[in-house]
């Protein structure tokens, strides 16, 4: 896969207006709404594409994350653990992982660490359009970005300082997928940075990204895939005004929303156009949290990796979901000495041999807030 950005597209500069352990046998989700009608299309077989994607809830490297990770006696973080139990789900023709904020680090072999364990957990991509983009100042930012790219990691979402466009292209077993994102807010210490903001991150606009989406259609894209900061801290359901975007975006064009803020999950959907009959758009409000050390609520600890099955017609240019699933996962904090150990485990699954009993039923609850979450939705659970 090869990424670029792409050229001549103008950037927005207004902000919008607008109970026991899981088993094999845990319970499964209700019937939940097939894909669209119109969308089920049968395709002729030649000229048809078939790609995969996996899309993770937001990772925070928190400093206690980190702390639990370092080893005295080498020096060095190994975060090779943390999560590596979710690699044999997130495997796909490419994985997209969300980052909640960009840490500070002093150790350099802390943010390669860091790197190194997104990448070797099978995601090639990371999403970093968020509230707290700038909060380590314009220095901070480059480090992270220089930081993935040494680990093979592309980001997305937060521009260099020498970057020009909004969108950025993905090009997978030759489909051309246009990424957008923006952030509906900024956090106090991100607007600080005022000229640093108008070159590194996208506020969302309205009129803005019905530029953008155009734009990248006649730039060739095949898919436009927009990821969205949005939303309030722990909602779980989506507000009126993001469903007030949402369908302003699927006018425009944009086929895949991604959702991200609310520490909680909440259903995947299909939008359908009403400009447009037949078509639609596929919507993941909020993709929750992967990896945190908090343990405020539930939410915060119940995760998914949402999967898509893509194909698209060449010919036609017509996109299909062949399907659309999950994973839920939990993030499980055990403590060893006096630092707690954080890593995402995939919830369905047996739990781990060296798991306490009550963090055993944690995980359980954990699980069923999500199957009902998902129930409600579009998705089902792998």
């Amino acid at each position: 896969a090869t990424v670029q950005t792409m050229p001549g597209l103008p950037r927005p500069t207004a902000a919008p207006q607008m109970s026991a352990a899981p088993t094999a046998q845990a319970a499964q989700p209700t019937a939940v709404p097939q894909q669209p009608a119109a969308v089920q299309t049968t395709q002729p077989a030649s000229g048809i594409r078939t790609l995969t994607l996996t899309i993770g809830g937001e990772i925070a490297f928190d400093s206690e994350v980190i702390a639990g990770t370092f080893n005295a006696g080498t020096g060095q973080y190994n975060l090779s653990e943390t999560l590596s139990a979710i690699q044999h789900e997130a495997r796909a023709d490419a994985g997209i992982a969300l980052m909640h904020s960009l840490p500070s680090m002093s150790a350099a072999n802390g943010r390669a660490a860091e790197q190194a364990a997104i990448h070797d957990a099978g995601f090639q991509y990371v999403l970093l359009n968020s509230e707290k983009a700038l909060e380590t100042g314009e220095n901070g930012a480059a480090r992270m970005l220089s930081a993935l790219q040494s680990a093979g990691v592309t980001p997305l979402g937060l521009r260099s300082a020498a970057g020009s466009g909004t969108a950025q292209t993905i090009s997978i077993r030759g489909i051309s997928i246009a990424v957008l994102a923006y952030t509906d807010t900024l956090s106090a210490d991100s607007k600080k940075a005022v000229a640093v903001r108008e070159r590194m991150v996208t506020v969302f606009n309205a009129d803005q990204a019905r530029q953008d989406i155009r734009a990248a259609r006649e730039s060739g894209a095949d898919i436009v895939l927009v990821a969205m900061h949005w939303g309030g801290a722990n909602d779980t359901a989506p507000t009126a005004a993001q469903r007030t975007t949402a369908q302003a975006l699927c006018e425009a064009g944009a086929d895949i929303i991604i959702g991200a803020h609310s520490n909680a999950v909440q259903p995947v959907e299909y939008l359908a156009s009403a400009q447009e009959p037949g078509r639609s758009t596929l919507v993941a409000w909020s993709m929750g949290t992967l990896l945190s050390a908090s343990r405020a609520n539930r939410e915060v600890v119940s995760g998914m990796l949402l999967h898509l099955t893509l194909t698209y017609d060449m010919q036609r240019r017509a996109l299909s979901f062949a399907s659309v699933q999950y994973t839920p996962t939990y993030c499980w904090g055990q403590k060893t000495d006096a630092l707690y150990k954080y890593r995402v485990l995939c919830s369905a699954e047996d739990a781990p041999g060296d798991m306490i009993q009550k963090q055993r039923e944690i995980m359980g609850r954990a699980l069923k807030l999500i199957q009902d979450t998902m129930a409600r939705g579009a998705a089902q659970q792998r």
